[in-house]
């Protein structure tokens, strides 16, 4: 899950690069300032830690088996999932949109 989230910031933050929004050396500045968030304020758990719950998590996400995952884990801690990806809606865990989410911490 890091891997995709270093995966992602990067296509984003490319996407802003090449739109104009940041330059290049900006876009470097955020993405490192971000990285170095993962990587000092996310813990990673161990795919051991939740792999007991795979083939319930891959019943409860049957439109984008490679996100089970996700599913797993917030079986295994409880926990939410933050996501704009529908494909996680209806698969029993409690989601959380960034809108929603910020309306309920402001």
């Amino acid at each position: 899950m890091k891997n995709e989230a270093e995966y992602e910031l990067q296509k984003r933050v490319s996407i802003r690069i090449n739109k104009g929004n940041l330059t290049p050396e900006q876009g470097q500045f955020q993405l490192e300032l971000a990285l170095g968030l993962i990587n000092n304020r996310i813990t990673t758990v161990p795919l051991s830690d939740y792999q007991s719950f795979e083939a319930e998590a891959r019943k409860r996400i049957p439109r984008d088996p490679n996100d089970w995952e996700t599913v797993a884990l917030a079986l295994a801690l409880p926990a939410a999932i933050w996501t704009e990806d529908y494909d996680f809606f209806g698969c029993g865990c409690p989601t959380w949109t960034t809108q929603t989410l910020l309306l309920q911490i402001n």
